[in-house]
């Protein structure tokens, strides 16, 4: 698992493999970790006139097998 500046790298460099909608105002994206693993991170984004808020939930690693069929 990447440290803060890892994971900033990686949102900042690289393209999410996967966005899915959670629910109403919640996002979950995943990022290449590994051959193994994707970086997951659950995200609440709120808009407000005329500010976008985004919130990190919770980050993981979750099995790419999961994701991958």
């Amino acid at each position: 698992m990447p440290d803060i500046d890892g994971i900033h790298k990686m949102l900042m460099g690289s393209d999410p493999v996967a966005i899915s909608n959670q629910e109403d105002e919640k996002f979950e994206i995943l990022f290449n970790l590994n051959e193994n693993y994707d970086l997951t991170l659950v995200v609440s984004v709120k808009s407000t006139n005329p500010e976008i808020i985004i919130s990190l939930i919770t980050c993981y690693k979750k099995d790419r097998k999961r994701r991958v069929k």
